[in-house]
């Protein structure tokens, strides 16, 4: 026989309280779950954040550089010295660049087209004379500000383009379609710009780069000499080789 406490047994209360105990832990169990749960989804977030902030920051801080293919015409490639001033000297006098390599062997340049059928058309002149594919190719490069990255992008995209411009022109010169005193304006515009992005540019290959393309274009001679058309070859081929030798 149960015992009463007023109108209530003791056992039904006692169930009551574990009935409420046990709702009491199952809340608690299960905001504890929720939790780790939202501080995992938390974690994930964070994560994902951090993952995205780097691949945004590579973009953001990585030059894409264009690349160049151009064509020399070699007129000699051997070890006479004498032999390379003169075939040097005769194609000064007829317009060409003259440019020389030296390096165990003499190579002698006539100028640097962007067709490969002008420079074959060039070097059929001559039986000795041959083609070779110049340039540099496309890559990227990674910078330390955005700053630098846009700076850097913008300098070398403004060199190929004007490197196009200067072989065209060249080219155009000689065919009489375009002024000597146009060209003469073209390098000189060149020139200051050169100059400008190597003063601006911190890395220092790149600085030194454009500081000597800017001196090769500042070389030129005026555009009333007679040999002005054989200067403007030559300085074309220069930021041509120069590009070709910087290693980025």
């Amino acid at each position: 026989m149960q015992d009463f406490n007023g109108d209530r047994p003791f056992i039904i209360e006692g169930n009551r309280n574990w009935s409420r105990r046990k709702i009491k832990n199952d809340a608690v169990r299960t905001a504890g779950v929720s939790g780790r749960f939202m501080a995992g989804i938390a974690l994930l977030s964070i994560a994902a954040v951090a993952i995205t902030f780097v691949f945004v920051f590579r973009t953001f801080f990585t030059v894409n550089t264009p690349g160049r293919k151009y064509y020399a015409v070699c007129f000699y490639n051997g070890q006479s010295k004498s032999r390379a001033e003169s075939v040097r000297d005769g194609l000064v006098a007829s317009g060409g660049s003259g440019y020389v390599i030296s390096g165990g062997i003499y190579r002698v340049y006539g100028g640097v087209y962007e067709n490969k059928a002008d420079a074959d058309s060039v070097a059929g002149k001559e039986s000795d004379a041959i083609v070779e594919e110049i340039g540099w190719s496309s890559g990227k490069i990674s910078c330390d500000s955005y700053r630098e990255t846009a700076l850097i992008g913008e300098a070398l995209e403004y060199f190929a383009d004007f490197t196009d411009r200067l072989i065209n022109t060249t080219l155009a010169l000689a065919k009489g379609e375009e002024s000597a005193l146009a060209a003469e304006s073209l390098v000189s515009a060149g020139a200051k710009r050169f100059s400008e992005y190597s003063a601006k540019i911190s890395d220092g290959a790149i600085s030194s780069f454009f500081s000597r393309a800017a001196y090769s274009l500042g070389t030129i001679v005026k555009s009333g000499d007679a040999d002005f058309s054989s200067s403007l070859c030559y300085v074309a081929q220069d930021v041509v080789m120069l590009r070709a030798a910087l290693d980025l």
